[in-house]
C-alpha cells in the first residue's frame, strides 16, 4: 500500500519510476540510485522501515531466513510453466510470455506477473529475493553484452534445505542456486541480499507482503517492456516472430 501511495504522491519532476526501474549507468554506482529512492521517501514522508531494501544485507547464506518451500519433483515442470506461459496481449493482438528476452529492467514486474501465473496452477507461492549492487550480468540479449542494475529481483523457493532461484532472464534453463543467481551479477561478498513475501513489488515496498495472485498492478509495466523486448531484437537482427512465439531461444538449446 505505502509504495501505491508513493507513486501516487511523487510529482513528475521526481519521476515515480525511479522507485522501480532497476536499470542502473554503468558508470554510477548503486548507492546513488539507493540514496535517491530513500530521498523520495523522506520528501513524501513515506517510511522505508521493513522495506526490502532496509532488510538487505550483505549475502551470506547463514543469514538469510527460509523462503517457501517447494518439492524437488515439482520445481522444473513449474518453472518452465511460469517461463512459458503466453497470458499477455500485445498491441498487435499477439500473446506473449513476460520479457525475458529484455534483461534491461522490469524485472519486478516479471517477478510479480510470475506469481499470478503460478497462482493458476495451485502451486505454493515463491517468496522474492532482491540483490542490491553494481549488478552486472552478461547476456547475448543486449547488443553491449551485458546489463546493469542497482537492484534485480526474482521468485525463490526452497528444496531440501537449498535455495533456487526462479529468473528466465538470468538462465532460461533451470532454476538456479540462489549463489549461482549472485554470482552471476557480480563478487558476493559486494551484494545485499533481501528475501521478502511473495508480494513484495519493489525495493521499497514492504518485505513482509504476500500476494493476492492477481498482481493487476504490473501488468501495464509489463506490456511496456514487451514493446522493448521486440524493438530490442529487431535491433540484434533477430526474428521476432520465431523468437517471441513458438520457438524461443531456450528451446534451441535442449
Amino acid at each position: 500500500m505505502k509504495i501505491s501511495l508513493l507513486i501516487l504522491l511523487l510529482p513528475l519532476t521526481v519521476n515515480a519510476a525511479d522507485v522501480l526501474r532497476a536499470k542502473r549507468d554503468p558508470r554510477r554506482d548503486y548507492s546513488e540510485y539507493e540514496n535517491r529512492v530513500s530521498k523520495d521517501f523522506s520528501i513524501h514522508e513515506v517510511s522505508l522501515s521493513g522495506s526490502a531494501l532496509r532488510n538487505s544485507r550483505i549475502f551470506t547464506t547463514a543469514s538469510l531466513p527460509r523462503a517457501t518451500g517447494w518439492k524437488a519433483e515439482a520445481m522444473q515442470e513449474r518453472f518452465e510453466y511460469m517461463r512459458d506461459v503466453r497470458f499477455l496481449q500485445d498491441s498487435d493482438g499477439d500473446l506473449r510470455r513476460s520479457s525475458w528476452l529484455y534483461p534491461d529492467d522490469g524485472c519486478y514486474a516479471r517477478a510479480a506477473l510470475a506469481m499470478r501465473n503460478l497462482f493458476k496452477i495451485y502451486a505454493p507461492l515463491p517468496s522474492k529475493v532482491f540483490a542490491f549492487g553494481n549488478l552486472k550480468v552478461q547476456t547475448t540479449n543486449s547488443p553491449r553484452g551485458a546489463v546493469h542494475w542497482w537492484y534485480h529481483v526474482a521468485p525463490i523457493v526452497q528444496v531440501k534445505g537449498q535455495k533456487y532461484v526462479l529468473d528466465p532472464a538470468l538462465e532460461p534453463a533451470r532454476p538456479l542456486k540462489l549463489e549461482e543467481w549472485v554470482a552471476k551479477m557480480g563478487k558476493p561478498e559486494k551484494i545485499k541480499i533481501s528475501i521478502c513475501g511473495s508480494g513484495t513489488y519493489s525495493p521499497g515496498d514492504s518485505c513482509n507482503k504476500e500476494s493476492d495472485g492477481l498482481e493487476l498492478h504490473a501488468e501495464r509495466a509489463q506490456l511496456s517492456y514487451l514493446r522493448e523486448e521486440e524493438k530490442r531484437l529487431l535491433r540484434l537482427g533477430r526474428e521476432t516472430t520465431t523468437e517471441l512465439g513458438d520457438n524461443p531461444p531456450w528451446l534451441e538449446t535442449r
